[in-house]
């Protein structure tokens, strides 16, 4: 029987990773049985769906639950990952000695993982799969590593990257731990994005798997949406309210703007009530704009906002990302998008082809602005022609159907040449 691990942050459980909901569709057309092993997850709320041959193997996070900030646990599993920690001091002595800040995240990452390292292992003994898929390249990665080469296996071992796991300029110590330790480990390596790939090719040369290879995430197709059918200029964004996503730029280049405005933000996050404080003031002085902070809310439900109601614009400020998969449903639904040129978002928001505007990493609410004051000016033919653009853009590279699908047959052949 064709078995895959997958691993995963919290899906199918909330908050986040709402696109695995569509990822999961094809892969359970790939593999007879699907354990799905979540290492964190809301457990107040009932977790997502799942396809008949896919099942919640649901001990790592339970375990977690019960001793993640436990000392003595936290301990044992240090212990279990000595030789992986040595390895990573070693091979990154100049950084540890420049920044030793840099052992929190080592220690964090490394404790954690030997904590789960034994559950995995039982796992994999009761299952018997014929592939491990980790969908970060963090701690359940390690994990895995370490479990196999404890059990003496050679499953093949997958991992997707991303953004906060590929980047190491995204964080304060400028460290992803045991990053380097884990690529020479993988069977393969699966970055979203073509940017992604040329980082990871620059940074580790020869070291990186052989079988390097990117798969973008995708969104399905449905209703395309529909123009503003007035002169009011109808702006969605899209993201966590955190402080990566710089939200409150764009509430400040709103506060430039003398046309009619509606703006939806979808997410929430620790900063929702300082932007929504930050909104209403705005509101209080600016007549013509109004903000809706639409919460949480799930993959379909924001796909169902495109097609139903009128949306002239997606924007996006991050400083930081992988390749969005907000901008990818927006022009799934025939939305242009106005984004920073970061990580992997010019290869969707392609300027050259008119899907979209790019803005500067360092952007400003002047340039955010001026952007939105270019796109409202446009003529209703010049929208109609970027709509269909971004729409194109999104067919050729983004559509899921072709993307899923290309990427579970080549985890399928990976698991036959074990």
């Amino acid at each position: 029987m064709s078995t895959l691990l997958f691993i995963t942050s919290a899906y199918p459980y909330y908050p986040g990773e709402q696109f695995i909901e569509t990822e999961i569709q094809f892969l359970a057309k790939s593999f007879e049985e699907i354990y799905v092993l979540p290492l964190d997850g809301d457990t107040n709320q009932t977790h997502r769906p799942l396809p008949p041959n896919v099942f919640l193997a649901d001990d790592v996070r339970a375990f977690r639950n019960r001793h993640k900030r436990n000392p003595i646990s936290r301990a044992v599993g240090f212990c279990r990952t000595l030789g992986a920690v040595f390895k990573e001091i070693k091979a990154r002595k100049f950084l540890f000695a420049k920044n030793p800040k840099a052992f929190f995240p080592l220690l964090r990452i490394a404790s954690g993982a030997g904590q789960i390292t034994p559950l995995i292992a039982r796992l994999v003994s009761e299952k018997r799969p014929v592939l491990i898929y980790s969908y970060w390249l963090t701690m359940g990665t390690l994990a895995a590593a370490l479990a196999l080469d404890k059990m003496q296996l050679n499953i093949p071992l997958v991992s997707r990257i991303h953004g906060f796991d590929l980047y190491e300029e995204r964080h304060t110590t400028h460290y992803c731990p045991f990053q380097a330790l884990m690529l020479s480990r993988l069977t393969a390596l699966i970055p979203i994005s073509r940017d992604g790939e040329n980082y990871l090719k620059k940074k580790y040369h020869e070291r990186i798997p052989k079988n390097l290879k990117t798969f973008r995430l995708g969104v399905l197709p449905n209703r395309k949406s529909q123009m503003s059918p007035d002169e009011t200029l109808r702006i969605v964004s899209c993201s966590s309210l955190t402080p990566v996503k710089r939200v409150n730029l764009l509430i400040e280049a709103l506060a430039l703007l003398d046309f009619p405005i509606l703006w939806n933000h979808i997410g929430d996050g620790p900063l929702r009530g300082h932007l929504e404080a930050q909104a209403k003031n705005l509101a209080k002085t600016k007549k013509n704009i109004t903000t809706v902070f639409l919460g949480q809310i799930s993959n379909q439900e924001v796909l169902s906002f495109y097609e139903n109601n009128p949306v002239d614009v997606f924007i996006n400020v991050s400083s930081s990302e992988g390749i969005p998969v907000s901008i990818m449903e927006a022009m799934s639904r025939g939305i242009p998008a106005i984004a920073t040129a970061v990580g992997g978002t010019p290869e969707i928001v392609d300027e050259d082809l008119g899907a979209g505007f790019l803005l500067p990493q360092d952007v400003t609410p002047e340039e955010i602005k001026q952007k939105i004051n270019i796109f409202y000016r446009l003529s209703q033919t010049e929208r109609g022609k970027m709509r269909d653009k971004a729409f194109l853009k999104w067919f050729n590279d983004f559509n899921a159907e072709k993307n899923y699908r290309e990427f579970a047959d080549f985890l399928e052949q990976l698991s036959c040449q074990r």
